[in-house]
């Protein structure tokens, strides 16, 4: 059973300390970076404003649109409203990041005193929280227009909804579909999230030995993905990139 653990006050001001820092550091470092500095970051830009434009998943930076074919369309896709409303600033695209940081730090917190599947004591909580706040890469990935802080953001969200699913007795499968939704979303952000995936199907059925829900959630990630594969089928792809 979940255990219904109240949260002292320290714990959450100390929470609200480490958000606090984050801030501070994120936004003295925000300009750090300049955009377009590294190809993976222009790609993503390139690929929004493509989309914006209609001109659908291709490079419109070349003389003739060219179908991309390795970059997974889940950032592009959340970068598009932001390209569309704000074509001539990257300002909106960090702030994304910079948001999805700032919640990540809250649903680590949240990871951490989850008293039934993790233990830590208040100064390990606030040592853990802390570090990652603070931590150069996250600092300075939360001002950049890179995926890697949308995913963190997206993965620990779905971590809790799978021990969320994993209580659940009733709507087991209307659950299972929004789970299912989540895992799908996380791995179209970065391809690695394939393992999130993998992990939560071990997770319920050899962890927590759970076939119910196991063969509920593998249905519903079936359906969700469906079609991912068939449009990386019709692109001359395969299972789960568009180039393979």
């Amino acid at each position: 059973m979940r255990m219904k653990v109240r949260h002292q006050p320290a714990t959450r001001v100390g929470l609200l300390i480490c958000l606090i820092v984050f801030m501070l550091f994120a936004i003295a470092s925000f300009d750090n970076f300049q955009v377009g500095a590294f190809a993976d970051d222009a790609t993503y830009i390139v690929l929004a404003r493509s989309l914006a434009r209609g001109l659908g998943y291709t490079l419109s930076n070349f003389p003739q649109p060219v179908r991309e074919m390795t970059f997974p369309p889940g950032y592009p896709l959340m970068l598009t409203p932001l390209v569309y409303l704000w074509p001539n600033s990257f300002v909106p695209l960090k702030l994304l990041s910079l948001l999805a940081t700032f919640v990540t730090i809250v649903f680590l917190f949240k990871v951490a005193i989850d008293k039934s599947k993790i233990t830590f004591g208040t100064p390990a909580l606030g040592s853990v929280i802390g570090l990652y706040a603070i931590h150069p890469w996250v600092v300075g990935a939360s001002g950049m227009v890179m995926s890697e802080a949308v995913y963190t953001c997206m993965t620990f969200i779905t971590i809790l909804l799978v021990w969320h699913y994993e209580r659940k007795d009733q709507r087991v499968v209307l659950w299972a579909i929004f789970v299912a939704v989540m895992l799908v979303i996380t791995s179209l952000i970065r391809t690695v999230g394939i393992a999130l995936t993998i992990a939560s199907f071990l997770y319920l059925g050899v962890v927590q030995r759970k076939p119910r829900h196991l063969v509920a959630l593998v249905m519903a990630w079936i359906l969700s993905y469906s079609p991912v594969y068939l449009f990386n089928r019709n692109s001359g792809g395969g299972y789960y990139r568009q180039d393979i």
